[in-house]
């Protein structure tokens, strides 16, 4: 039997992932609406849209992954990104076949960390069932490997005047924290929080800019 590990993602379930994520940052309503107002501060300026609020947060997940890692003495370097369970785990799941990727891993000693990023207003459905595909797989894959492994979920919170008009961030946290509470119980899941201010968000991204010019 092959062995069950962690390997790189497909560009196949990526491609799938990227496109659950976009549709859960989709903020544009079928017709123009009367109270839309144009960008006032300048991070509404560098942020005037879903599709911006989608780039940071692809520049913003390997950085707060970075500093989750730092406070618990992670080397970076080490870590993992856009990974998948091979595909010996195929077949594992009684209910279910489809493939699922991490946003990062790392495997200690006795420890295997999964990790995934999210804004806190882009606790939706859609996004709150792959949370749910994700903790199903990596259940069967602690219980087949007798594993310690361990999904945390780094929860991402933007400045009010930058998150979705169409969420409901306190809901959306409230059900994260109520409806996934066996698997914290069960050390299969642990929730990170972090916050970013307006100023910096901005000083990142226009450093990112600087970064991408040079």
């Amino acid at each position: 039997m092959k062995a069950l590990n962690v390997v790189p993602a497909r560009e196949s379930d990526k491609e799938a992932k990227g496109k659950i994520e976009e549709e859960s940052t989709d903020e544009s309503p079928a017709r123009p609406l009367a109270h839309d107002s144009p960008p006032q501060t300048e991070l509404q300026k560098l942020m005037p849209n879903g599709s911006s609020r989608m780039r940071l947060m692809r520049t913003l997940e390997p950085d707060a992954i970075a500093d989750f890692c730092k406070t618990i003495g992670i080397n970076t370097d080490e870590v993992r990104h856009e990974v998948r369970f091979a595909s010996a785990f195929e077949g594992l799941d009684p209910i279910m076949e489809s493939s699922v990727v991490f946003d990062a891993y790392y495997q200690l000693e006795e420890r295997e960390l999964f990790f995934e990023v999210i804004r806190s207003d882009m606790l939706r459905p859609d996004r709150m069932y792959y949370l749910y595909q994700m903790l199903t797989k990596l259940f069967l894959y602690r219980k087949a490997k007798s594993s310690n492994a361990e999904l945390i979920l780094i929860v991402i919170e933007l400045p009010e005047s930058v998150r979705s008009r169409f969420s409901s961030h306190d809901r959306g946290q409230e059900r994260l924290s109520s409806q996934f509470a066996p698997a914290v119980a069960n050390k299969l899941l642990r929730i990170e929080k972090i916050k970013y201010e307006e100023d910096e968000l901005i000083e990142f991204i226009k450093n990112s800019s600087n970064k991408r010019v040079n």
